[in-house]
């Protein structure tokens, strides 16, 4: 606990990891990501919800929320892509 004087000062660490087997390459390591932060076949369900917001099968205000939530979605994936293309490129040789 230490003291005012004395505190105790520690380092931790927190990641979130994913099992990519061989041959490797950046696309497996991002659909794993995407698997694991998200949830199988949540991204199908985003596209349906988008789909259907776009033939107006929901009302004005549900239609602009799934499209909006499919948009987050794709500009937190490409966000993503670039991460691990960059990440995949920068250790191609440590791995």
């Amino acid at each position: 606990m230490g003291n005012e004087e004395e505190p105790i000062v520690t380092t931790q660490w927190k990641s979130e990891d994913v099992v990519v087997f061989p041959p490797l390459s950046a696309n497996k390591f991002l659909k794993a990501i995407i698997d694991y932060k998200w949830g199988n076949g949540r991204e199908e369900k985003l596209i349906n919800e988008y789909n259907s917001a776009v033939l107006n099968l929901y009302t004005e205000e549900e239609c602009e929320e799934k499209i909006e939530a499919y948009k987050a979605f794709l500009l937190e994936r490409k966000t993503l892509k670039q991460q691990v293309d960059k990440d995949y490129w920068d250790n191609i040789n440590d791995l």
